[in-house]
């Protein structure tokens, strides 16, 4: 009897250390995956972001020869030059705020501290950061917030990266429509909401369990991850909210 209480017992302390080798398996496997999936998400966005600065820097080198063709001609037209330097000022303005959205996105520590931020500054940021996306695709962008500060404790980057993505959706939700507009609003009650609604068809039934699976995309092949709402929910969450 006491021969197979200790056998029963190596056998019980095998099985627990088993259990603990393959939870401790599952969790590297699940860090290696979020991982992978935060460096996808931020390539992805490395790229709009390249592809947003690169038509200012095109709109800046093609006034900077025009103005160094009117300063080397007889017909200098003071006040065209004059319109074409504040257009290249307005232009570096617009570089400038678009790397300074970039810095917020890509801090990477999501357990730094929370800070008051209003969150008329988080759909203004957003919306400039898409803005090259925004006009090419002709969508009319109609923002409704209040005229007063709208104050949250929230990361900043975080609350970003969801709008960001949850405009980016939208975006491409309605991009190859006739009828094509995208509303940002920004409600007051209880808690502060952030609505993004469009003129797309919305969201099929079958299908809305799934939305925030990790992976679970609509999207054809190559064109995206699956990965923004999941990973959106989980920010949400994390603050005490929902999406």
């Amino acid at each position: 009897f006491g021969l197979f209480l200790v056998v029963s017992t190596l056998l019980s302390i095998l099985t627990f250390s088993a259990r603990v080798r393959n939870f401790r398996s599952m969790i590297r496997q699940k860090l290696k995956v979020v991982q992978s999936a935060r460096l996808a998400v931020l390539g992805e966005m490395t790229s709009n972001i390249a592809h947003e600065i690169h038509n200012p820097l095109t709109a800046i080198q093609l006034n900077a020869s025009f103005l160094v063709k009117a300063v080397n001609s007889d017909l200098i037209d003071r006040d065209l030059i004059r319109t074409r330097a504040e257009k290249m000022s307005q232009v570096i303005d617009r570089i400038s705020a678009i790397i300074n959205g970039l810095r917020i996105v890509t801090r990477k520590d999501a357990r730094a501290p929370t800070t008051s931020v209003d969150l008329r500054k988080i759909v203004t940021d957003s919306l400039e950061l898409l803005r090259e996306r925004i006009e090419s695709a002709e969508v009319a962008i109609i923002v409704e917030v209040p005229n007063f500060a709208v104050l949250v404790q929230c990361r900043e980057f975080r609350i970003l990266q969801v709008a960001i993505n949850l405009l980016g959706n939208a975006l491409d939700a309605v991009k190859n429509l006739p009828t094509r507009w995208i509303r940002v609003e920004l409600l007051v009650g209880e808690k502060a909401e952030l609505r993004i609604t469009d003129s797309g068809s919305g969201i099929p039934s079958e299908i809305r369990h799934q939305i925030f699976q990790p992976f679970f995309t609509t999207k054809p092949s190559g064109q995206g991850i699956g990965l923004g709402l999941s990973i959106s929910s989980e920010i949400m969450l994390e603050h005490g909210g929902t999406l």
